[in-house]
This record gives structure tokens, sequence and C-alpha cells, in this order.
């Protein structure tokens, strides 16, 4: 399942609401997660053939990127490059 964040929540940890087989699942997104990064929810997965148990559901995450940035957020994302580099 591939789950789009928003670049403040992989930076600074959050909570995303995830789709499963059973409704939506509630996963702690770390800080510092980057894009292609993947998380295991036991259990929430496809139910197996050959037994009654289910199996695991595995989550990527894809850090979007704004389409349109307005220029304050460029000055703030300009800031933080040089925090970063």
């Amino acid at each position: 399942c591939d789950v789009p964040i928003r670049i403040s929540q992989a930076a600074l940890g959050d909570t995303a609401r995830v789709p499963t087989l059973d409704g939506d699942a509630e996963i702690r997104i770390p800080a510092e997660t980057q894009t292609g990064r993947v998380f295991r929810l036991r259990g929430k997965g496809v139910k197996s053939v050959r037994s009654r148990s289910h199996g695991d559901l595995y989550i990527e995450f894809e850090v979007r990127t704004p389409k349109k940035v307005s220029s304050k957020v460029k000055k703030i994302l300009e800031d933080l490059e040089g925090e970063i580099s």
C-alpha cells in the first residue's frame, strides 16, 4: 500500500491513517522518514488460503512535494536548506 505524506510529517514525525481490509488503521510515522521506507502492519493483510491467519500489510510512504509554492514557503524552504547543509 502506498501512502502519500507531507514533508513536515516525514521530517518531524506524525501519525497517518492507512487503509486496510478491515477498515482504516493508524500508523506512527517516525521523524526523519525517507521516501520508500517500508513499514509492516502484522495481521492486517490478505487472509491466507491454507490457514485462518491474515498476512502482513506492507506500507510504503511517499513524501509529496507541493506543485505550487508561495514566496513565503520558498523562503522557509531556503532557510531550512541552509540549516540542513
